[in-house]
């Protein structure tokens, strides 16, 4: 092979590896689906799994007709996530890579299919598939 049909293909490859990789980013957003025990209480809510270049995160928003105060937990496919607080009908988790506040377990956040959120029982109030 001749030096400028390698140095061709090197520069070719060089190119087109860092589109291979740009497919890994992603955006999954999902609204949650209240059971109904979630529906008691008039829960609803919506999650996002979001990654872009090596900034991972996620996040679960969710509202219901609770006293300020009252402690959600949530999953991601299994693995615990974080409380979800209420204060004035809704509560907010979110979890970084950057800030260091997403677990290796729900790594990588664009594998991740199934959120749910319980209460302090286990009592499941809200699900959703990305």
């Amino acid at each position: 092979m001749s030096k400028q049909l390698k140095a061709a293909v090197v520069s070719f490859a060089l190119v087109l590896v860092p589109a291979l990789y740009a497919h890994a980013d992603c955006r999954n957003r999902t609204e949650l689906i209240a059971t109904d025990d979630g529906a008691a209480i008039d829960a609803s809510g919506h999650a996002e799994a979001r990654q872009q270049e090596s900034r991972e995160r996620f996040k679960v928003e969710m509202e219901a007709d609770v006293a300020n105060g009252t402690v959600f937990y949530a999953f991601a496919d299994g693995q615990f996530a974080g409380t979800l607080t209420i204060s004035s009908r809704a509560a907010e988790l979110e979890l970084d890579s950057e800030k260091g506040t997403l677990p290796d377990e729900l790594r990588p956040v664009c594998n991740l299919s199934l959120v749910e959120v319980t209460d302090a029982n286990g009592v499941l109030i809200l699900f959703g598939n990305f």
